[in-house]
């Protein structure tokens, strides 16, 4: 029986430079992916925030008049500011990615982004 050589930086076939180039095609891909995916949750997030900070006074109001009593808006408004900075720090860091991995592909095919 043959002993293999270890794999070290001069021991490196042409199959090994097949498998590492579709790695990191498959990474330039998750690039996009998850830049996409955040970028559409913070849209979600800003969507879904806006909807329930507009909602609840209009709730909060046919409430009070099924009740009966003194309606106050200032009562069901919501603050959401964090909910709104996260919606969009993932917004504009999921365009900055998919823009970043766009420059990168263009830089490599042609040096111009």
């Amino acid at each position: 029986m043959v002993a293999k050589a270890p794999a070290t930086w001069y021991n490196f076939s042409i199959t090994d430079s097949k498998r590492l180039r579709k790695e990191t095609q498959t990474m330039k891909n998750t690039m996009y992916i998850l830049g996409s995916v955040e970028a559409l949750i913070g849209a979600v997030l800003l969507w879904l925030t806006k909807l329930i900070a507009e909602s609840l006074p209009v709730l909060g109001h046919v409430a009070f008049q099924a009740r009966g009593g003194s309606y106050s808006p200032d009562n069901y408004r919501i603050h959401a500011t964090f909910l709104y900075g996260i919606g969009w720090g993932l917004l504009i860091l999921g365009i900055l990615q998919v823009t970043l991995a766009f420059c990168k592909k263009k830089i490599r095919e042609d040096s111009s982004c």
